[in-house]
C-alpha cells in the first residue's frame, strides 16, 4: 500500500485588529492601525491504517512511522514550508541590518535635567594593554622589517616586488584568517597563500581571483587604492559526519546509559560514536580493564602517538598502549602510564614500534569514572602524522574554504586550491604573500580551532586560540595614565557608549579609559558608576578615588574634581576569565570586561537623591504613586516644594504639562527624607507592548521664593502588573507573556565572549526584533558565565521600553544552579532600584533554578526584592519542582504547598509569579510524556493534582519559564566552515 495516500493541509492565516486610543507602534513593527500577529499551517498525514484511530504518535509508544515514512513527511512537510513562507532555500534573513539601523535612529536619548548638570561620560578614549605587550609588539615589528622587500610605514606593512613567508603553530582544524590589503594599481598581481591549501588574491584584470582544484576564479572587482578587507575560513575535514557501521575502531564495550537518568544519551550507541555530535567513546559502566583500538591505513613504524582524554572534574585515567598487526596478538609498547589533564597526552616510544593497529588499553580511573577517549593522533619515522582518528569521522577528508572581501562571499565551501597528497593530513602554517608590484597590508589575524576533549563536549565541542595577530603598530605603555600629562594621541575612541573589551584575542588586557570634561563652579558633585564587570580603580586628576566592582556606587568626588577648569577621569578596568566554561555560555572563557554608563552630576547642597515612579491605577484619571527621596548636606534648614511635572515624551514629545503636583518639603541639615505624591493623569495613554506610551516625569526642589534648587528627571510609562483571576495582566487586561531566552550570545562568533554582558545596542535592538518576528513580545534573561552573573544593562531597559517588548529582568544577583543562597542578596535591592522606572520590565526572576531550595530563601528573595519595589512580580526561582520544605497545608498525597498555604507569606503574596520549566517534550523525551501533561513527566516531575491546583488558582497564574517543545534542523548550507558546522 502506498502510504502517502494524501496530505490534508490545514492552513490558518490572518490578522488580528489591535486598536488603541493612541498612534504610538512599537519601533520597528508596522506603523499600521493592525498587524498580523500570527501565520501558521498544520500538516496531516490521513491514513485508514486503523492502528491509526487511537492514540498515535510521530515517534514514541504507539507510533505507526517507520524511519523512512518519518523521513518522508518531514520532507515534504518542509517542502510546503518553502512555499508557505516564501523562502526556497529556507535561509531567509529574519532581520535585516537597515532594519536595525531604522530603529536605532528612532531611539530617542534620555532627557537631561534642566537645573542640576548631568555630565555623560561618553566617547572614553581606550587602550587594551597586558603586561610586556608594548616589548612583544617591538619584537614582532622587528621580525617583519628584516622579510626582504618588506617595509612598515604609517602603522602598515608594504610588500614591493617580493614575497614574504610568515609562519605559525601548525592548525589541523577549522581556521579562519583575515587582513586588509590595497594595491595601488592593477597591473600586478597579487596572491596570499595559505600553505598550500588555499589561494587567493588580486588579479592582474582588476578581479579579485581565488583557485579551486587548481583552476582560479574571478569573483568581483576592485578599485586600485582602495582597502579591502579579506576573510579565509578553513575547513580542512570538510565537515565530518557520523558513521555508525564503520569498522575500523572497535572496543571492549558500547556506550550503553540509561536515557532516563542520562537524557543527552540513547542506549546502545556504536562504539565509535557517541550521540549528538559527541566525539568521545565512553566504556557502558567504571569497571576495568577496557580498551578502544585502531586500524592504520598500513602498516606503521610508530614512534610517537598523542591521546586526547576526557578532562572534566580533573580526572586522570592509567593506561598503556599495544599495537598489533593482526588484531589477535597484542604486544605492550608502554608501561603503565597516567593521563594528563592537558589537551593532550603525548606518548614518545623508546624505539620505533610495527604496527598495523593500535589500541589504549584503561586499566583504572582517579575516581568511579568510565573509560574514555576522543581523539588520537599516531606518527611513524617519517615524522609524517599518520592522521587524527576522529570518532566521528566517515569519509576521507577533503578541505573546503570560504572567501569573502568585505562581508560579501565569493567562493561559498568550495575545495581546496590544491588537493592535499594526503587526504588524512590537512593543515595550515603559514601565510605567504607574493606581488610583482606593491602590495598594502594591515590588520593581519588568524585564529584556529582545535576538538575539545573536556568540560562536556557536548555543549563546548571546540576552543579557540588566536595564533596570528598584528596591526603593524606598537601601542604605547600605559605607566601613567591616569596623570594630566599622559600622551593618549595615540588611544583610540570608543567604538559605542558601555563598551566591553574581552574575548580570547584580547585575554589578559586591561581596559583602560580616559575622559576630559570641563566643570563649572559647583556646590557637590557625584559620579555616578552603574556598574563595573568585574572591578577597576578609577582616577580623577591623577588622584585614586576608588576601586569600584559590580555594585552600582554614587561617588562624592566634590574634593577631586576643580571647577572652572578640564578634568580628567581615567579608569582602569581588570580582566576577566571565567574559572570554568559553562553550559549556555561560549567555549571562550573571557568573556567582557567593562566599565558600565558614567556621568558626574553637579547639585546643590540640596538634592534629589532617588525618584521611583510607578502606576497603581490605569482607569481615568490614572494615579501615578511618587516616591522621592532628598537629602541635604547643608548646616542651614531648608523649607520649600516638591514640585511634579508630567508630559508626553514618546512616541510624541510635548511640552504641555499632562498633570502636576506640588507638596511642602523641609530638610534639616544632613537629613535624607522620604516623600510620598500621588498624581492623578487624566486621558492617560497606557503602556502595551503595542502601544509603548512614555511620559517623562520632572520632580523639581524649590525653595520659598519659587527659585529652582534641583530637579530629577525620568521616563516611565502608565502601566500595572497583576495577576487577578489567575490570569496574569496588564493595564488589568489578560495577556500572555511570550518569546524565548536571551542567553547574550551576539554574533559574530569572535565577539560573543567579548560582547556577552555588554555589547553595542544594535545587538540589543537586533535580538528584540528576532523576538517579534517570532510574534514573541517578551525576553526571559538568562545570561550567564558563573553561578554569579547576570545582566542590568539600563540600556536595555530603555530599549525595550520604546520598541514595546517585555522583559523577565535577572539583575547580576542572578544564579542559575549550585547553592541557592550564592545569590548576592546585597546588590540585589541595588539592581531593582537602578532600573525599577522601566515599564518594559514585568517581572523580577534572579535565580534560575539553583539546587533544591529551601523557602526561607525564596522568602527572603521576596523580602528583598518587595521591599525597593510593588509595582511587578517576583519570581525567585523559575523552577518550582525544586521546591524543599514542609508546609502547613500540602496538596493531597504531595509535599507541594497548597494554593493557601500561609506557612510563608511570600507563597500567597500577589506579587509572587509561580512557575516551573516544563520542557514536556524537550531533550529528547518521547512524546507520551506530552499525554502525561500536566501530571508528572520525565525531566520536569509535578504531580498532576498539584499541577491542576497551580493551574486552576484564582489568585495566582502559572508561568512555563522555560519551554523547548520543538526542535528543527539547522540549514547547513549558512553554516559551512563555520567552527559549529555539522556539531
Amino acid at each position: 500500500m502506498n502510504w502517502f495516500r494524501y496530505f490534508s493541509i490545514l492552513l490558518v492565516t490572518g490578522s488580528i485588529t489591535l486598536s488603541s486610543p493612541s498612534s504610538a507602534q512599537p519601533i520597528g513593527m508596522p506603523q499600521t492601525d493592525s498587524h498580523i500577529i500570527s501565520r501558521a499551517f498544520e500538516f496531516r498525514y490521513v491514513t485508514n491504517d486503523p492502528a491509526a484511530d487511537g492514540e498515535t504518535d510521530f515517534k514514541g509508544e504507539s507510533e505507526i512511522f517507520n524511519t523512512e515514512q518519518r523521513v518522508e513527511f518531514l520532507r515534504n512537510w518542509a517542502e510546503y514550508g518553502r512555499r508557505f513562507f516564501n523562502d526556497p532555500e529556507l535561509k531567509k534573513t529574519v532581520v535585516h541590518d537597515d532594519e536595525v539601523a531604522s530603529v536605532l535612529q528612532d531611539l530617542k536619548k534620555q532627557p537631561l535635567p534642566e537645573v542640576r548638570r548631568k555630565i555623560r561620560l561618553d566617547d572614553w578614549k581606550y587602550l587594551g594593554y597586558r603586561d610586556g605587550q608594548r616589548q612583544d609588539e617591538l619584537r614582532q615589528l622587528q621580525q617583519w622589517n628584516q622579510l626582504e622587500g618588506v617595509t612598515i610605514e604609517n602603522e602598515r606593512l608594504s610588500l614591493s616586488g617580493n614575497s614574504f613567508t610568515v609562519t605559525f603553530p601548525e592548525q589541523s582544524w577549522r581556521t579562519k584568517f583575515s587582513w586588509t590589503a590595497m594595491v595601488p594599481d592593477i597591473t600586478h598581481r597579487v596572491t596570499f597563500r595559505l600553505s598550500d591549501n588555499v589561494e587567493v588574491g588580486f588579479a592582474e584584470t582588476g578581479r579579485f581571483f581565488y583557485k579551486v582544484d587548481g583552476v582560479e576564479i574571478p569573483a568581483g572587482s576592485y578599485t586600485p587604492g582602495d582597502l579591502y578587507h579579506f576573510e579565509v575560513e578553513m575547513d580542512p575535514d570538510g565537515g565530518l559526519t557520523p558513521n555508525f557501521d564503520r569498522t575500523d575502531v572497535q572496543a571492549s564495550s558500547e556506550i550503553a546509559i540509561d536515557p532516563d537518568q542520562h537524557r543527552y544519551h540513547q542506549r546502545f550507541h556504536p562504539v565509535a560514536y557517541a550521540a549528538y555530535g559527541w566525539n568521545f567513546w565512553q566504556a557502558s559502566d567504571d569497571r576495568y580493564p577496557q580498551w578502544i583500538s585502531f586500524e592504520l591505513e598500513d602498516v606503521h613504524d610508530l614512534v610517537e602517538a598523542r591521546l586526547a582524554f576526557r578532562r572534566s572534574d580533573g580526572r586522570r585515567y592509567n593506561f598503556r598502549l599495544e599495537v598489533s598487526g593482526d588484531r589477535e596478538q597484542w604486544i605492550p609498547v608502554t608501561g603503565e602510564m597516567t593521563s594528563s589533564t592537558d589537551r593532550w597526552t603525548e606518548i614518545t616510544l623508546d624505539e620505533p614500534a610495527e604496527a598495523r593497529y593500535a589500541r589504549v588499553v584503561f586499566t583504572g580511573s582517579s575516581g568511579d569514572y568510565p573509560a574514555a577517549l576522543s581523539m588520537v593522533a599516531f606518527y611513524d619515522d617519517s615524522n609524517d602524522d599518520n592522521g587524527r582518528v576522529l570518532l566521528a569521522d566517515d569519509n576521507p577528508l577533503q578541505g573546503k574554504f570560504n572567501f569573502s572581501v568585505n562581508g560579501k562571499l565569493l567562493a561559498d565551501y568550495v575545495p581546496f586550491s590544491n588537493p592535499p597528497d594526503d587526504s588524512r593530513s590537512v593543515t595550515v602554517s603559514s601565510m605567504v604573500a607574493e606581488t610583482n608590484g606593491t602590495v598594502i597590508l594591515d590588520q593581519v589575524w588568524g585564529v584556529g580551532h582545535e576538538l575539545v576533549t573536556g568540560e562536556d563536549v557536548r555543549f563546548h565541542p571546540y576552543e579557540i586560540e588566536t595564533f596570528l595577530d598584528t596591526d603593524f603598530s606598537v601601542r604605547p605603555d600605559p605607566a601613567g595614565f591616569h596623570t594630566t600629562e599622559y600622551d593618549d594621541s595615540k588611544w583610540k575612541t570608543v567604538p559605542y557608549r558601555r563598551y566591553a573589551h574581552g574575548g580570547e584575542r584580547r585575554k589578559e588586557e586591561s581596559l583602560y579609559l580616559r575622559r576630559t570634561v570641563h566643570v563649572d563652579d559647583f556646590e557637590r558633585a557625584v559620579l555616578n558608576v552603574e556598574t563595573v564587570r568585574p572591578s577597576a580603580d578609577i582616577y580623577i586628576n591623577g588622584r585614586h578615588v576608588t576601586q569600584a566592582g559590580r555594585h552600582p556606587v554614587r561617588i562624592d568626588i566634590s574634593e577631586y574634581l576643580k571647577p572652572d577648569r578640564k578634568n580628567l577621569i581615567a579608569v582602569r578596568v581588570d580582566p576577566y576569565r571565567v574559572e570554568q566554561v559553562r553550559h549556555h555560555m561560549s567555549s571562550d572563557p573571557w568573556t567582557g570586561w567593562y566599565a558600565g554608563l558614567m556621568d558626574i552630576e553637579l547639585t546643590d547642597r540640596w538634592y534629589i537623591d532617588d525618584v521611583f515612579a510607578y502606576a497603581t491605577d490605569v482607569s481615568d484619571p490614572a494615579r501615578l504613586q511618587l516616591e522621592v527621596q532628598a537629602a541635604s548636606e547643608s548646616r542651614q534648614i531648608f523649607r520649600g516644594r516638591l514640585l511634579t511635572r508630567i508630559y508626553p515624551w514618546y512616541p510624541d514629545e510635548s511640552g504641555i504639562v499632562a498633570a502636576e503636583s506640588t507638596r511642602p518639603i523641609a530638610l534639616r541639615a544632613g537629613e535624607t527624607v522620604n516623600l510620598t505624591d500621588e498624581i492623578l493623569i487624566p486621558e492617560p495613554e497606557l503602556w502595551t507592548t503595542r502601544t509603548p506610551n512614555l511620559y517623562k516625569v520632572h520632580v523639581i526642589i524649590q525653595d520659598e521664593a519659587g527659585n529652582d534648587i534641583d530637579d530629577y528627571i525620568l521616563t516611565t510609562g502608565l502601566r500595572t502588573i497583576s495577576q487577578d483571576g489567575g490570569t496574569f495582566r496588564i493595564n488589568d487586561r489578560p495577556e500572555m507573556l511570550n518569546g524565548p531566552l536571551l542567553f547574550g550570545h551576539h554574533a559574530p562568533l569572535e565577539r560573543i565572549a567579548q560582547w556577552m554582558f555588554s555589547p553595542p545596542k544594535e545587538r540589543w535592538v537586533h535580538d528584540i526584533l528576532l523576538a517579534k518576528k517570532m510574534n514573541g513580545n517578551t525576553l526571559r534573561m538568562s545570561v550567564h558565565d558563573q553561578r554569579l552573573a547576570g545582566v542590568s544593562d539600563r540600556r536595555l531597559a530603555q530599549i525595550g521600553d520604546q520598541m514595546g517588548i517585555m522583559f523577565m529582568w535577572q539583575t547580576p544577583s542572578w544564579v542559575r544552579e549550585g547553592p541557592a543562597f550564592d545569590l548576592d542578596f546585597e546588590g540585589l535591592p541595588i539592581y531593582a532600584k537602578q532600573v525599577r522606572n522601566h515599564p518594559s520590565i514585568v517581572m523580577w526572576q534572579p535565580g534560575n533554578h539553583p539546587a533544591p531550595w529551601p523557602m526561607e530563601w525564596f522568602q527572603k528573595v521576596y523580602e528583598t526584592l518587595s521591599e525597593v519595589d510593588q509595582s511587578r512580580l517576583i519570581s525567585p526561582s523559575a523552577d518550582m519542582s525544586r521546591m524543599d520544605d514542609m508546609f502547613d497545608k500540602t496538596i493531597g498525597d504531595t509535599w507541594r504547598p497548597a494554593d493557601d498555604d500561609t506557612t510563608w507569606s511570600s507563597w500567597t503574596s500577589p506579587l509572587i509569579a509561580r512557575g516551573t520549566m516544563e520542557q514536556v517534550l524537550a531533550y529528547g523525551q518521547d512524546w507520551h510524556h506530552l499525554r502525561n501533561f500536566p501530571g508528572l513527566h520525565g525531566y520536569r516531575g509535578m504531580e498532576l493534582e498539584a499541577r491542576m491546583e497551580y493551574l486552576n488558582s484564582k489568585t495566582h497564574a502559572w508561568f512555563d519559564f522555560e519551554s523547548e517543545e520543538t526542535i528543527g534542523q539547522p540549514n547547513w548550507n549558512l553554516t559551512r566552515g563555520k567552527p559549529y558546522h555539522k556539531l
